[in-house]
């Protein structure tokens, strides 16, 4: 059995797993079901031998006293976010050097991305997000269907790949990427809108919400975020870029009862795009001009 006086518990995740750190911060520790476990283990070697940077397992048991637990290297103290947050411009938004790193990060996962195929067995899909939705009760269930119809009919063309699920500078580190409970099968480009689009999802007036924007990115790296990635993806589309915008803002939606004025937020934000985009309207234009709306 694992000496959990060695470490310190964290919180229980999205996936009911539990998560420790150590003392002196050097690995986490997750704790889980037998199966889960094992799937966890399968899913770090299948994508290190997929050119997808994770941290390194330092430990894997599944013996037969219960000790099932994943043991993986720490690697928390250098993720994006807390260097963004420490070199921000007088106006908030990161700085064009840290900017350029995560794009050629964001790069080098698209590439990997591309290059896996669908071998390995995950559970989640591009309508878990939509599902979970119905299931909180929080939407009009006719309007988030005729959104949901909609979008995956716009991306029924768009191929499925591996994807993080939560794509963004918390879960980025300058070489590796960490916390791959959301990882599913998604639209190409799910990934990519989550990294670009995911600070817009928290509200500017620090004192009115339980959580608030810390960073912005500027037009001109907005413009360098499209032109980079569309080659791959066709984010200049309006439809295509609105869909799987959406589709992330579902899964943001979710299980948000402990941040209820930010959860009504992000619902509200969620009713007026896809409004728009059943309307056959400009939603790009639209979700690109309420990034800087309070």
């Amino acid at each position: 059995m694992v000496d959990l006086k060695k470490y310190e518990f964290i919180h229980t995740r999205r996936d009911w797993s539990q998560l420790y750190k150590s003392r002196d911060w050097d690995c986490f520790l997750k704790i889980w079901s037998k199966d889960a476990i094992q799937h966890e283990h399968d899913l770090y070697t299948f994508l290190k031998d997929h050119n997808i940077s994770v941290p390194l397992v330092l430990e894997f048991s599944l013996l037969e006293d219960g000790s099932y637990f994943l043991r993986e290297q720490s690697l928390w103290d250098a993720t994006y976010s807390k260097i963004v947050v420490s070199q921000l411009n007088d106006d908030f938004s990161v700085p064009n050097n840290l900017f350029d790193k995560i794009l050629q990060f964001a790069r080098k996962h698209l590439d990997a991305q591309m290059k896996i195929d669908d071998s390995f067995t995950i559970s989640q899909n591009a309508n878990i997000s939509f599902t979970a939705l119905l299931w909180e009760d929080i939407f009009d269930a006719k309007f988030l269907t005729e959104v949901q119809s909609k979008v995956l009919d716009v991306l029924k063309s768009v191929p499925k790949v591996w994807s993080h699920g939560d794509f963004n500078i918390h879960n980025i580190l300058p070489n590796w990427i960490i916390d791959l409970e959301d990882s599913q099968f998604n639209f190409l480009g799910y990934d990519m809108i989550s990294l670009l689009t995911h600070i817009y999802w928290f509200p500017l007036d620090q004192e009115l919400w339980e959580r608030y924007r810390k960073y912005t990115h500027s037009a001109t790296q907005l413009q360098k975020w499209l032109e980079e990635l569309s080659p791959s993806i066709n984010f200049y589309d309006d439809e295509v870029f609105s869909a799987l915008f959406l589709l992330r803002w579902a899964w943001a939606a979710q299980r948000m009862e402990k941040w209820p004025k930010l959860q009504k937020y992000r619902v509200d934000r969620f009713n007026k795009v896809g409004d728009i985009f059943l309307s056959w309207s400009d939603s790009k234009q639209f979700i690109f001009d309420t990034f800087n709306l309070r």
